[in-house]
């Protein structure tokens, strides 16, 4: 175990236990679809230690910020792998200039939604992805037909950010491509991938999520036909 996963775990340990009192927290492995232990210890928690860590570790080298990372995404619990992704973020100087191979490492192990989207919700930005295209776009394609589904969920949720922020031609098609490889499965970590993704294409190109929808409306899962066709018509998801 790295020295700073385990400064680090110690402190989430610590603020857990100071919870211990508070009720419900029992109950989110199942909604987050995983069977590790969770640490009782709320998400601005969490944010505060990693911003402060981050604050009194300014000089990490990339090496090292993997080191950690590769410790973290290797952890026992919910809070580990979920911290890893909330560190990287302190640091986007070194997030730039890691590869994607290294996050295929990571979603090794993910268990449930709350895992992938930790690491695959907006961390990773447009500019970086289109600066190392060729990189991405191989692994994004790879990631979207691998038999562990939470490789499948991230090939989707990874570019939910950037198809918002850029309008680069490239995230869409690729968004389009990894839809058309996933449109078919029930599993619900897919099904609701494929609707926030074409929910989040739409703010810049509903015409095209519009007639993507009416060429494939019976092969798309159908929750997301319906929230996607909520968001176009009132901008939200639920259709209020």
């Amino acid at each position: 175990m790295n020295k700073y996963h385990q400064e680090i775990l110690l402190e989430i340990k610590e603020v857990s236990e100071t919870n211990s009192k508070n009720t419900g927290w029992e109950h989110a492995g199942k909604y987050m679809g995983t069977t590790k232990t969770i640490h009782n210890i709320t998400n601005p928690q969490t944010h505060a230690i990693a911003k402060n860590w981050a604050r009194q570790h300014k000089n990490l080298t990339v090496s090292e910020l993997s080191e950690i990372l590769n410790a973290f995404f290797a952890g026992q619990s919910h809070n580990e792998r979920s911290f890893g992704g909330k560190l990287l973020g302190y640091y986007p100087k070194l997030q730039c200039q890691l590869k994607p191979v290294l996050l295929d490492k990571w979603l090794n192990g993910a268990e449930g939604w709350g895992e992938v989207d930790s690491i695959c919700q907006n961390v990773f930005q447009a500019k970086e992805m289109l600066e190392d295209w060729k990189d991405w776009e191989k692994w994004l394609r790879t990631w979207s037909k691998d038999k562990n589904v939470h490789k499948r969920r991230a090939s989707l949720v990874l570019l939910t950010g950037p198809v918002v922020y850029s309008n680069d031609q490239r995230l869409f098609d690729l968004a389009f491509e990894n839809i058309d490889q996933l449109m078919g499965e029930k599993d619900i970590l897919i099904t609701k991938a494929v609707s926030w993704l074409l929910r989040s294409i739409v703010r810049r190109h509903p015409e095209l999520v519009k007639d993507y929808l009416a060429k494939n409306e019976n092969s798309l899962p159908k929750i997301a036909v319906r929230e996607t066709r909520n968001k176009l018509k009132s901008g939200r998801k639920s259709g209020k």
